[in-house]
């Protein structure tokens, strides 16, 4: 799909502006310029505008005027979503006694260890790198275990 470039041409002397749009090629045309001194200005989506200072028209005289848009703008984002951990506990409580109770408990979290990835390297000084992910944003499967004698 060919990109189009917004070209506004200002006469400076009386600040009379016209626009066009480039064709696919990249060709824009004014026709019947007065005589004068004008600025042209190239705009693009996702580049840099330019602006070509004054230059002059005579009658009769033809312009050529070429423009480079350099690259600019352009941003990247990466949006990473993480799945909730699946926590879990177990909790028994062995009366022994009237006062005396033992109390077993058993907890696991992370219990399907599914790994949150970090963050990308984003430093495009580095292309080596850039977009790799070196390390998980939670912790791997824990469990633990304990008793606990209540009296």
């Amino acid at each position: 799909m060919p990109r189009y470039t917004q070209i506004t041409l200002q006469n400076v002397d009386t600040n009379v502006l016209r626009e066009t749009v480039s064709n696919g090629a990249g060709a824009y045309f004014f026709s019947s310029l007065p005589p004068g001194h004008y600025t042209l200005d190239f705009n693009m989506q996702k580049f840099q505008s330019q602006r070509i200072s004054a230059f002059e028209v005579a009658v009769d005289q033809t312009v050529t005027i070429n423009a480079t848009l350099r690259v600019g703008d352009v941003q990247m984002s990466v949006v990473v979503e993480a799945q909730g951990n699946l926590d879990t506990s177990i909790i028994r409580k062995f009366p022994i006694r009237d006062a005396l109770q033992v109390e077993l408990r058993a907890e696991a979290f992370n219990v399907l260890n599914h790994p949150v990835l970090g963050t990308p390297a984003s430093a495009v000084t580095t292309p080596s790198s850039f977009g790799q992910i070196t390390s998980t944003a939670n912790s791997q499967r824990l469990m633990q275990f304990a008793a606990k004698v209540v009296f």
